[in-house]
């Protein structure tokens, strides 16, 4: 059969973990007739390798990830009640709120719908056409819903890891410097430092932002083809750019973070096993000594998630291999859902780690008269 397609080509995707959900450039317009047999399977102008890619991909992007980010947010807001019931004014419950906010803003990128519609969007007149093709109202309005929800998304990917490295750092204090605890962490400084996360990703956020313009062309009466694409800035310092976001920013966002916090975490957690062992030998045989399922267990279980998390997305990103580009839109959906994973996880965490959130949740469930 004959489809015709706007001979666009894609920017793609670097390897970098603050790859954008789009991105493309216009060398040029002109709609040129490709012809396509009945056996071959593609995602825009891009043909898949098989069936099952082209399905998986779409289960993934499609279903998967906008339904997880859709229970993740509802999740999230309702740990950011139980926190708020439970008091803001600990150091530990300032971090935990700073860090599910910063997780609500990640789950705005995978719960975009402008992006399902971008690759799939139905009532398409050149289907093999990545973008919009409605109205200009609706492709407006598409549009920004992409770049806000982008924004937003970058942000609180960038934010995430270094609110868990702060939770790290608080709690490398609390469990080897007891007595001095309460005189170091304290719930102003607390803040001050979820403000300083926020307040040195955000020029980066907007940064990426203004490397996007926005491509229209009218196809038919009534109907324009639109679509999100790379500027003329970005073109000219593309090299650039994309070693900042690869060297530097992936950096500061995975590895460093992925590190200091596995390394923390495991002292932490032999610390207390020591502390456990003494405490036993100090009391009966037959008294049972349990671990708190408190403050630090549900903090130590934050950065357990943290830490397979980052670390499986960083294998997607590094070592699987992309032959194609459907092969790379695979890729980072899965690597999408992976961090989705770790931005849904925290309402469970608190209700299985902390026994007195799972009381005030319980009561928000079923309030007493």
């Amino acid at each position: 059969m004959t489809t015709y397609t706007m001979s666009i080509t894609t920017l793609g995707y670097t390897s970098s973990n603050s790859s954008p959900p789009f991105g493309f450039t216009t060398k040029s317009t002109t709609a040129t007739p490709t012809t396509t047999t009945a056996q071959a399977y593609y995602v825009c102008w891009s043909k898949a390798d098989s069936l099952e890619q082209l399905l998986l991909f779409q289960t993934i992007e499609c279903y998967i990830n906008p339904i997880l980010s859709f229970l993740g947010l509802g999740a999230n807001i309702m740990s950011l009640v139980v926190l708020r019931k439970c008091g803001i004014h600990k150091p530990s419950n300032i971090l935990l709120f700073g860090l599910v906010i910063a997780d609500c803003m990640c789950l705005l990128m995978t719960m975009d719908y402008s992006l399902p519609i971008l690759y799939f969007g139905p009532n398409k007149l050149y289907p093999v056409n990545c973008g919009f093709q409605y109205h200009d109202v609706i492709n407006y309005f598409l549009v920004i819903t992409a770049l806000i929800c982008t924004f937003f998304g970058f942000l609180g990917r960038f934010v995430n890891p270094f609110i868990q490295m702060c939770i790290s750092v608080e709690r490398l204090f609390a469990i080897f410097a007891p007595m001095t605890f309460k005189k170091l962490i304290t719930g102003k400084r607390a803040f001050v430092c979820i403000l300083l996360c926020f307040s040195i990703w955000l020029p980066w956020a907007v940064f990426k932002m203004f490397i996007y313009d926005v491509y229209k062309q009218k196809i038919s009466r009534g109907v324009n083809y639109m679509i999100i694409t790379s500027n003329t800035f970005y073109r000219n310092n593309k090299y650039i750019i994309d070693r900042i976001d690869l060297l530097v920013v992936d950096t500061l966002v995975s590895w460093i973070p992925l590190a200091l916090v596995t390394s923390a975490t495991l002292t932490i957690l032999v610390k207390v096993k020591m502390v456990l062992r003494n405490r036993m030998r100090l009391t009966s045989s037959a008294s049972k000594v349990t671990w708190s399922r408190r403050t630090t267990r549900t903090l130590l279980a934050t950065s357990v998630v943290f830490i397979l998390t980052h670390a499986c997305g960083s294998f997607i990103i590094y070592f699987s291999p992309c032959c194609g580009d459907v092969q790379t839109y695979l890729r980072n959906a899965t690597y999408f859902l992976v961090y989705t994973i770790n931005a849904s996880s925290n309402l469970l965490i608190f209700l299985i780690c902390n026994d007195k959130f799972f009381k005030i949740f319980i009561n928000l469930l079923y309030p007493q008269k």
